[in-house]
């Protein structure tokens, strides 16, 4: 993998949550990526949000920068999104999965 290498990032919600694609969430969601796009050698390049999982395309420097990346980025996404959702716990499902195509 080289900091150029496109990889492939999807990652699923807990299953009972609320619906990723409802208005106030999508936009809370697009101000959240883009404040965690591009840190620790990782950047993101594009994003899918679906109702109950989210798809990236990352660029990053190794495998490190990309677990620390993508850590960073869930954990900020998990935070924003249990705040406007008032409630507290897990919101990701599992770790994400990464391919590089």
């Amino acid at each position: 993998m080289t900091r150029h290498t496109p990889v492939l990032v999807t990652t699923r919600l807990l299953a009972g949550l609320h619906n990723l694609r409802r208005e106030s969430t999508l936009a809370l969601l697009r101000e959240t990526l883009a404040a965690g796009a591009g840190r620790f050698g990782f950047r993101l390049i594009e994003y899918s949000i679906q109702s109950n999982h989210l798809h990236f395309v990352a660029e990053a420097q190794d495998e490190l920068a990309l677990a620390r990346g993508m850590k960073g980025l869930l954990v900020r996404v998990a935070k924003a999104l249990n705040l406007s959702w008032k409630r507290t716990g897990r919101v990701v499902g599992d770790r994400y999965h990464a391919r590089v195509p």
